[in-house]
């Protein structure tokens, strides 16, 4: 009989263990936005964001090689544009904190990157922009 007993409460406690998930799970979910293969040296690119979901938050990562960024601006539907404090090195498969977006959710229709990146041979650094 206690084992029977166990068994029910192992079987209750997983179904609240994964309900807990689940509810937990879209407030850590992010989206991704896009991404660029940038060029050696000092350049400017543009991640161009498609649809229009708003985000409260974007995070960059670094695949390949690392990027030294001097400015990253999100723009957004209405025009407008939000300057990221971004002026450092982000290594490679490192990626940045999540960067909130001032105001209400926002609609991004773009992230501006100037940058200079590490190395001048092999595969080049890519730019992988998330929301949420």
């Amino acid at each position: 009989m206690a084992f029977l007993e166990v068994t029910k409460l192992r079987k209750l406690f997983s179904i609240v263990f994964v309900a807990g998930l689940m509810v937990a799970g879209p407030s850590l979910a992010k989206d991704y936005l896009g991404e660029r293969v940038v060029n050696y040296g000092s350049e400017k690119d543009t991640i161009l964001v498609p649809g229009a979901k708003k985000y409260r938050s974007v995070q960059l990562c670094v695949k390949v090689h690392a990027v030294r960024f001097r400015d990253v601006d999100a723009v957004f539907g209405n025009g407008g544009r939000q300057d990221f404090k971004l002026r450092r090195v982000i290594g490679k498969g490192e990626c940045t904190r999540w960067i909130n977006l001032r105001g209400p959710k926002r609609n991004i229709t773009k992230i501006v990157l100037r940058y200079d990146t590490y190395g001048n041979a092999g595969p080049k650094a890519r730019v992988i922009a998330y929301g949420r």
